[in-house]
């Protein structure tokens, strides 16, 4: 194709799904010099000449050969191998507001990973402790008053957590760490009590993801080992002792003086790198994200691998729908793409790159204010961390993973 300068115009149908806002699907002649403006005030006049002429439009997104319109024309179907020979349709869809913070939550220490239910929302922070929100308090703006209970949960930061009965009392979560352990917490809301009741060890290094199945009688982890471990919840046993009667739940009120010691009852191995997400997408198939460029998705009865998917970059999460059964992945390269594991075979089908996620620079601007703040001008990482506030136990954990990251996403020879 041939450059999207000059006076180039091409044939574009206008499509859309919200009807209120429709035009006549006649195609019209469009210069590809034209951005998300221009075409909005082209749009606008088609959308006026209907029988509501003075009324108010919103601001209205394309998108283009299935991605979203952000720069001209042209050039974004230049960058898509699209000819500017025939019609080129193009759907819009209003504009919604970006996001803005309704309250802030603070805690002492970066905050890691967040989970919500109905009632609650659950927070693992990198001080080594867990927080319990009411939902109910945080809509009605009570902010930081909305907090229920702090828990010191692990012996290292908090990577991931997820509820496992956020419905009715006791609730009961999960949360991973830093130090290499998965733990299984029950929560009394009426007495603000919380008890561990399991210790999850297997892992040799640190817990980055944790899913619960859809029964609910096992969990899966991905850790930094390379690993993918299943365990099983205790729901299974608590079925057990109920059905045994009296004397089975009075052993069970023994035992839960101590946390049990858990370990796991299957370990998937196959990725060289770490694996950042986990979802279950059946009663016995996990998908995994991981840092080695693959997305697969794991036998659990078996032990082995179904089908994958070979990316180019770091895959750092991984979330599954039940609802259009398909998989949603987040990359390195600050894309979002959606995945169909359903075909037969072994390769797991790519069906659209969804998104380019924007790129921010502001946190650079801020850390070089901060580190002129602080009088730190040398590129020593300790020296550096310990500015940060970085506890002298966890610096060489931190390098280790910053440099870790760095490298798989290509930053570390810029910097």
């Amino acid at each position: 194709m041939a450059g999207s300068g000059g006076d180039e115009s091409v044939l574009v149908k206008f499509v859309t799904k919200q009807e209120q806002y429709a035009v006549s699907g006649a195609p019209v002649l469009v210069d590809v010099q034209k951005n998300a403006a221009k075409l909005n005030e082209l749009l606008h006049v088609f959308i006026r000449q209907g029988t509501q002429a003075s009324r108010e439009l919103p601001k209205f997104e394309f998108v283009v050969e299935g991605q979203l319109l952000v720069g001209k024309l042209g050039l974004h179907l230049e960058e898509r191998e699209r000819s500017l020979e025939g019609v080129v349709e193009v759907e819009y869809l209003e504009k919604l507001p970006p996001p803005t913070p309704k309250d802030s939550l603070h805690h002492d220490d970066w905050v890691s990973t967040v989970h919500a239910s109905k009632q609650w929302l659950l927070t693992g922070c990198y001080d080594n402790t867990l927080h319990l929100w009411s939902m109910e308090g945080l809509a009605a703006g009570q902010g930081d008053r909305a907090h229920r209970l702090t828990i010191p949960a692990h012996r290292a930061p908090v990577k991931a957590v997820t509820w496992l009965n956020g419905d009715t009392s006791p609730y009961s979560f999960i949360s991973t760490s830093i130090d290499q352990t998965a733990v299984v917490w029950v929560w009394r809301s009426e007495t603000n009590a919380v008890e561990c009741v399991s210790e999850c060890y297997g892992h040799t290094q640190s817990v980055e993801c944790v899913a619960v199945d859809e029964k609910k009688e096992y969990f899966a982890t991905g850790s930094w080992d390379n690993l993918l471990k299943i365990w099983t919840t205790g729901n299974q046993e608590s079925k057990e002792e109920e059905e045994g009667g009296e004397e089975e739940q009075e052993k069970k009120r023994r035992k839960a003086k101590k946390p049990q010691k858990k370990t796991p009852v299957m370990t998937l191995a196959g990725h060289t790198e770490s694996v950042g997400g986990v979802a279950w997408t059946g009663v016995a198939e996990v998908a995994t994200a991981s840092w080695d460029h693959s997305l697969r998705v794991w036998d659990a009865e078996i032990g082995g691998v179904k089908s994958q998917a070979i990316g180019n970059c770091a895959f750092f999460c991984v979330s599954w729908s039940p609802f259009s059964r398909t998989l949603l992945t987040g990359c390195a390269d600050r894309h979002i793409r959606l995945y169909d594991p359903r075909d037969t075979g072994t390769s797991l089908r790519l069906l659209n790159t969804l998104l380019q996620c924007p790129c921010f620079h502001s946190h650079r601007v801020v850390l070089n204010s901060q580190l002129l703040t602080l009088n730190v001008t040398t590129c020593d990482l300790p020296t550096l961390l310990a500015a940060a506030g970085v506890h002298p136990s966890r610096q060489h954990a931190v390098i280790r993973l910053t440099c870790a990251f760095l490298r798989k996403t290509g930053q570390l020879q810029r910097l």
